[in-house]
């Protein structure tokens, strides 16, 4: 139970050299931790970076779209408006057509 003070310092100094060991360890730990969390950081920026580029080519596109769109419906509208008039046309032309016919036929001419 008693030791001597040979001992004792003995022991005391392979304590103090365990607890070095383990202060050195930690550190290294903790630096290497650093570097790894600086890592991070970097490739965290760089993604992040990389996120907004695309969010912004997401809404030029958008943009891109609604336009394309607006000018389809535009063109469309505009299709159909002509379509309705060459119907229209072509409707007035065959009574015309079909009146002019019938007074031919009634009058024998042609």
């Amino acid at each position: 139970p008693f030791l001597s003070q040979a001992e004792r310092s003995n022991n005391a100094s392979q304590e103090i050299r365990r607890l070095q060991e383990l202060l050195e360890s930690s550190e290294e730990r903790n630096k290497q931790l650093a570097e790894v969390t600086q890592q991070w950081d970097i490739e965290y920026r760089e993604k992040e970076e990389q996120a907004n580029m695309l969010k912004e080519k997401v809404d030029e596109l958008s943009g891109d779209l609604v336009c394309c769109k607006e000018e389809s419906e535009a063109k469309i509208a505009a299709l159909t408006m002509e379509i309705e008039l060459l119907t229209t046309d072509r409707d007035t032309y065959k009574k015309k057509y079909t009146r002019a016919k019938r007074y031919f036929a009634e009058h024998k001419i042609g």
